[in-house]
């Protein structure tokens, strides 16, 4: 009987992870696009002039 409600146990266990897996992947896409769209955001406000180099 134990080992009955152990399989049962690990089978709803075994489940549940797999329906969490998918929402923590699409949270880390979602953490890294926010963290690229914070990043183009700082480029944008930057004030990036055009540098002149001269050979020697």
């Amino acid at each position: 009987m134990r080992l009955i409600l152990i399989g049962i146990l690990i089978y709803f266990t075994y489940r549940i992870i797999l329906l969490l897996i998918p929402i923590f992947s699409v949270r880390q896409a979602v953490k890294k696009e926010q963290r690229k769209s914070n990043i183009r955001e700082k480029i944008q406000k930057m004030d990036i002039q055009d540098a002149e180099y001269e050979d020697k």
